[in-house]
C-alpha cells in the first residue's frame, strides 16, 4: 500500500526526536510512503531578490511551531506495525523529488564542522532547476 505523509504543523517535529511522540502515520511492513520534508526556519527562506518561492506548507509550519532543540524539521514519526525495539528496519529510498525551486546553506558562529570559522551568521539561497535536478552555486 502507498501512503502519503505531508509536511504540516501536526506532522513535524522541529529540532528534536521524541521517543514519546505519537505516530502521525501507521504502516505495515512492505508498505511504501511518500514523505514530504521541509528545511529551514524563517531566516533560511529566500529574501527579496533571491531565487525561490517558499511553499505554503513551509510557511504554515514556521508560523505554527518553533525549533525546540535544533534547526532541522523532521516529518513523523511513522509507526510500523509489528516492529519492536531491537528489530532491524530496512528502508529503501525509491526516488527523491524537489518540492521547491531553491535550497539553502548557512554558516553560524559556534556551529557546524568549523565552529570558529564564521564571524557572523551567513545564509546562501541556491536556485534549483527541478526539471534538470540541478543546483549551481
Amino acid at each position: 500500500m502507498l501512503h502519503h505523509l505531508p509536511a504540516r504543523p501536526d506532522t513535524i517535529l522541529w529540532g528534536h526526536l521524541d521517543p514519546n511522540a505519537a505516530p502521525v502515520l501507521r504502516i505495515t511492513p512492505g508498505d511504501s510512503v511518500e514523505v514530504e520534508t521541509l528545511s529551514g526556519g524563517a531566516r533560511n527562506l529566500p529574501a527579496e531578490g533571491q531565487p525561490g518561492t517558499a511553499l505554503p506548507s513551509h510557511l504554515a509550519v514556521i508560523a505554527a511551531k518553533s525549533p525546540e532543540l535544533g534547526p532541522h524539521m523532521l516529518t513523523g514519526p511513522i509507526h510500523i506495525e509489528g516492529a519492536e525495539p531491537g528489530d532491524r528496519l530496512i528502508v529503501e529510498i525509491g526516488e527523491i523529488r524537489f518540492a521547491q525551486d531553491y535550497g539553502w546553506n548557512a554558516i553560524e558562529p559556534g556551529f557546524g564542522m568549523f565552529p570558529d570559522l564564521a564571524e557572523s551568521y551567513q545564509n546562501l539561497t541556491i536556485a534549483i532547476d527541478r526539471a534538470r535536478g540541478l543546483a549551481q552555486l
